[in-house]
């Protein structure tokens, strides 16, 4: 069976880290009074040390850093995808390598291999007791 993962308040971080660091509490100690792992208590002890006032921003806020990091690496996209296109020589057509034209370099058109066509049946003959006609190609 699997547990429901625990989402704890903000202020209920600062707390549990209060207890470790100014009333003198070991990790193990305030993470099993709390009854939280002491790999969380020591992960929020951290944030809070490098981060102060921006650690524990919630759900769905997202800090003021990684929100340029994600700025930076769409730009950084857009940009290679820009000089991918200057690199290009002029007179490539920009769409050359549609879909189609990708799919046909990959799969070539094959013409049909007439032998191994099947031929007509008996029972498809019409006139009874006729011999099948052979393929004429």
């Amino acid at each position: 069976m699997t547990r429901k993962r625990q989402i704890y308040t903000r202020e209920f971080k600062i707390e549990a880290v209060r207890l470790v660091t100014e009333q003198g509490y070991s990790i193990r100690e305030a993470a099993e009074s709390l009854g939280v792992s002491d790999n969380s208590l020591r992960t929020w002890r951290k944030q809070l040390e490098h981060e102060a006032d921006n650690a524990f921003p919630g759900k769905g806020k997202v800090s003021s850093r990684d929100e340029q990091m994600r700025r930076l690496q769409e730009e950084n996209r857009r940009l290679r995808m820009e000089r991918d296109i200057l690199k290009r020589p002029p007179h490539q057509n920009l769409w050359a390598n549609s879909g189609e034209e990708a799919f046909l370099q990959v799969h070539p058109p094959q013409q049909p291999d007439f032998k191994t066509l099947p031929t007509q049946s008996h029972a498809k003959c019409k006139v009874r007791n006729a011999p099948p006609r052979e393929a004429a190609y």
